[in-house]
């Protein structure tokens, strides 16, 4: 009697560690597909990335050569030549106003 429980002891033990080794089996197996399958999405990712910035860099030269771009660009370009003629003529009368200044006071 005391046989058949242990063998039984032995045989439950026998089937757990069975058990664990298939789950073991599987788990290893479902990693390594989900390792594959990142290392896929992974390359897809950077193809996609690739793709993104020819189409940016695509989009930014339409813009540019588009009537709209051609007319920000003029846009600009006028707004900084008038910003520097507004600071050459700041710096006129700056001095305008110091030579002024040095006709005034007396000398002696």
């Amino acid at each position: 009697m005391k046989f058949v429980g242990v063998f039984l002891v032995v045989l439950l033990l026998v089937a757990i560690l069975a058990v664990d080794y298939l789950q073991f089996q599987h788990s290893q197996t479902s990693r390594a597909a989900l390792h594959s399958e990142i290392s896929h999405l992974n390359e897809r990712i950077n193809g996609l990335e690739g793709q993104l910035s020819t189409v940016k860099a695509e989009l930014n030269k339409m813009e540019n050569s588009s009537l709209g771009g051609v007319i920000n660009n003029a846009n600009e370009a006028l707004i900084e030549g008038w910003s520097a003629m507004i600071d050459a003529v700041e710096r006129q009368l700056d001095q305008a106003k110091e030579n002024m200044a040095k006709d005034k006071t007396p000398s002696n």
